[in-house]
């Protein structure tokens, strides 16, 4: 067998792993693959899932755009929730047929009943040639654990470039590396396991992300370090910790065992602060 690229390796990991994240994960029943963030005010799941929706919410009302982008949009949860509570033109890239199929079968019906307009695209949107059916010139996009996957930042940021509006948003929810270089072994191990695990190759320092963005035209206008409300450990964490040996074995044969043990590996450096999980808000000066 060849060697697998990463937008083919990313394919494969969703194809076969989102209808357990759908059905076992934090966000089951709500449409929503990444985490729970658990910020200030928050009690309850299903606040923790949709944290940050209401965010980018919070930001569609103050900038009332009339096009917005998703960047992996998975099966659709953030687009549903953004859609009911503010009318625009919604486009959804998902490099997965598998998740593009389900956010169309049930986001269509929500699109008519809302008034919004929601299209799902198959793609990687880190390639330009994904955009060229798409006409829009996009006022805002964001990405949700989903730019970790980019193989070349400096392709992505330049590709959205060109698509953006200018004086439009870009806003990125995400892993980022805090302590650079990583000199302990134990810390070392983990990361590597987390970035096999997740497939997850631009884990990138905070002034490298700003760079590549920054060289593509886009300017930081806000960041806001979540960390410590995605950090904590609940049961579920300690019993998939307790596991991972077993869950190790079964890495060959499935992307949701090598998603679990990169998982648990970072919710170790997460805890150590080797990664940390931010909020980026940029703006496209050009």
């Amino acid at each position: 067998m060849g060697h697998m690229g990463q937008g083919e390796s990313v394919t494969r990991y969703y194809d076969q792993s989102t209808a357990l994240f759908t059905r076992y994960g934090p966000g089951r029943g709500l449409g929503a693959i990444h985490r729970p963030v658990w910020g200030p005010g928050v009690s309850r799941r299903e606040e923790a899932i949709h944290y940050s929706s209401v965010k980018l919410l919070a930001h569609l009302q103050n900038r009332q755009p009339a096009s917005v982008l998703d960047l992996g949009c998975g099966v659709g949860g953030t687009l549903c929730y953004l859609s009911e509570r503010y009318r625009s033109k919604y486009t959804g890239i998902t490099i997965s047929p598998k998740q593009a199929q389900q956010a169309s079968s049930w986001l269509g019906p929500a699109a008519t009943r809302l008034g919004s307009e929601i299209v799902i695209h198959t793609g990687d949107f880190t390639e330009a040639a994904t955009f060229d059916c798409l006409e829009t010139a996009f006022d805002v996009m964001y990405a949700i654990e989903s730019f970790v996957h980019v193989e070349d930042p400096g392709a992505f940021f330049q590709t959205l470039s060109q698509v953006g509006r200018p004086g439009g948003s870009l806003i990125l929810i995400d892993d980022f590396q805090k302590k650079a270089p990583v000199r302990d072994s134990v810390e070392r191990s983990e990361l590597e396991k987390f970035v096999w695990g997740w497939r997850a190759p631009s884990v990138l320092t905070h002034e490298r992300l700003i760079s590549a963005a920054e060289s593509a035209g886009f300017e930081l206008e806000d960041f806001d370090d979540w960390t410590a409300y995605v950090s904590a450990h609940g049961l579920r964490d300690y019993v998939l910790r307790a596991f991972s040996p077993v869950l190790s074995l079964g890495t060959r044969r499935s992307e949701w065992c090598r998603s679990m043990v990169g998982g648990n590996a970072l919710k170790q450096l997460l805890r150590r602060e080797v990664i940390g999980y931010g909020f980026f808000r940029f703006s496209l000066t050009r």
